[in-house]
């Protein structure tokens, strides 16, 4: 109730400012990567999903995906998308994805499936960025899940396949990313509980992966 009592408070605070339709694009949040999950019970965790980060915009009937480079991909997961264009009108924030016979996410299958356009995607939604025209980036995490789970539960069976909810996991996070590690997934990523939607920010997102990895520029020349 505290973080929902918050969540209304920022909303009236910053009622003035909002949009009063759903935009276009809106900028993501990131996780921050950390050697190892924060200990708390201000913290929810989630798996996190080998796949294309992705935001799907309902308007009327009508549904469009973009990347997080604002690229339309639309043309990409027709399937998907008409499973997506039951919903009532919103902003969804998840990962696309395509799942291998183990039930796991796997890159190397989603590239395959977008270039066939496939009806195998499915997206994880694991937030809701706006209802309506109503701006939900001020509410508690925990307020935009739940709103978020209500919605994709009145959708309805037509649309459950293709697109599922992300669950938190329970227990200590230490015990559940050396249990999600051992099931082939990527990581795992925290989130503050009472926190608004911060786009750009990766301070109250954080992730966790079962294999270390670097980014680094490569480059070439010939003679």
């Amino acid at each position: 109730m505290a973080d929902a009592r918050e969540g209304l408070r920022r909303r009236s605070r910053q009622g003035a400012e909002r949009p009063r339709v759903i935009p276009a694009f809106v900028d993501f949040q990131f996780p921050k990567l950390v050697p190892a999950p924060p200990v708390g019970e201000g913290w929810l965790h989630e798996i996190k999903f080998d796949g294309y980060r992705v935001q799907i915009r309902v308007e009327g009937g009508k549904a469009r995906l973009h990347t997080r480079n604002r690229i339309d991909w639309t043309y990409k997961a027709p399937s998907l998308l008409d499973a997506a264009a039951q919903l009532p009108d919103c902003l969804l924030d998840g990962e696309l994805c395509a799942l291998g016979e183990d039930g796991c996410s796997s890159f190397s299958g989603l590239r395959s499936a977008l270039a066939k356009r496939s009806g195998d995607l499915v997206l994880f939604a694991f937030d809701l960025l706006f209802e309506g025209a109503e701006d939900l980036r001020p509410y508690a995490l925990t307020v935009r899940k739940h709103r978020l789970a209500a919605m994709l539960a009145a959708a309805g069976d037509e649309s459950a396949w293709a697109l599922r909810p992300v669950e938190e996991f329970a227990g200590d996070p230490r015990e559940v990313i050396q249990a999600i590690c051992r099931l082939g997934f990527e990581g795992i990523v925290s989130k503050q509980r009472g926190a608004p939607y911060r786009p750009g920010k990766r301070d109250t997102w954080l992730k966790t992966k079962c294999r270390p990895s670097a980014e680094v520029v490569i480059g070439g020349w010939r003679t």
